[in-house]
């Protein structure tokens, strides 16, 4: 049998993971009062995102210990079982390290960890392809190899509508987060290759849409044969332009919605949204 396994910045809640067959790792949480929470068991997104707008400083995110990846790596060697481990960007995390240490003290060579490049919805999409190919009974080396190759082509998008929390966690002074928002400036985001980097700004939602999509053509387009997920922070109404843009100009009107969760949520605040696809091609 062929275990997949990811951790809790994929944004794939316990339940949900108990539905799919896919084993949870979760991250740590600690806020500014020093109180540390298990990412999406001891903490759900009502509850973070209301502590989250009353924080002065940011919380801080932690990967989990080599321990918790090798209690679910010893499970599965006792049980003869193969583990496909796909976990956050090892540029955002050390998650990545945790895993293959446990890996190599398991000392069980049916353990396969994929570095997603990713985040949040990023890593949900290749969650996603590898429960498909993992039904289509394909072997473990061969799903490993095609998800390192799409891998590369998943980007996220988003638009951030408040600015306070850039210039909470550094990214932005406070003058230019107070004359942006004055401005009513809303930047844009993507995250590729293991990063997330600035990509524009708009003063209107409508721009900022426009914006994106417009981005999102330039990295190459949006592949519609496969999964797309859109995202929002705490209030789904910020995604509604997204959605609309999809369904009217790209001619995609089936479109899961989830909300974001701890990792990029903590930078970009309650007031974001975006979407997640694998692009038709890859631009350099």
């Amino acid at each position: 049998m062929i275990r997949i396994l990811t951790d809790s910045t994929s944004d794939i809640l316990p339940e949900e993971g108990k539905k799919l067959g896919v084993e949870i790792i979760p991250l740590n949480v600690t806020f500014e009062n020093g109180v540390t929470y298990k990412d999406g068991i001891e903490l759900n997104y009502e509850e973070f995102y209301a502590k989250l707008e009353k924080c002065k400083n940011l919380p801080v995110t932690s990967q989990p210990s080599p321990k918790l990846f090798l209690e679910k790596f010893n499970d599965a060697k006792n049980s003869g079982d193969d583990v496909i481990a796909i976990v956050i960007s090892a540029n955002l995390s050390g998650t990545f390290q945790s895993a293959t240490i446990a890996a190599e003290e398991c000392g069980y060579d049916r353990i396969f960890i994929v570095d997603s490049g990713t985040v949040t919805m990023g890593i949900n999409l290749l969650v996603k392809l590898a429960l498909q190919l993992k039904d289509k009974n394909l072997p473990t080396e061969e799903i490993v190899k095609i998800l390192n190759e799409e891998k590369d082509k998943i980007r996220i998008l988003a638009v951030v509508n408040e600015l306070k929390y850039l210039q909470k966690g550094g990214r932005l002074s406070k003058a230019a987060a107070f004359a942006g928002g004055i401005l009513g400036i809303k930047p844009i985001i993507v995250s590729k290759n293991g990063t997330i980097k600035a990509a524009g700004k708009a003063r209107k939602m409508s721009e900022a849409v426009e914006m994106i999509f417009a981005l999102a053509e330039k990295e190459g387009g949006i592949d519609k044969t496969k999964d797309i997920i859109a995202a929002y922070c705490a209030d789904e109404k910020f995604v509604e332009d997204i959605l609309i843009y999809l369904k009217e100009n790209i001619g995609i009107d089936d479109i899961e919605c989830r909300n974001i969760g701890t990792v990029v949520g903590t930078h970009v605040g309650p007031k974001a949204a975006g979407f997640a696809y694998f692009t038709k091609h890859i631009v350099d």
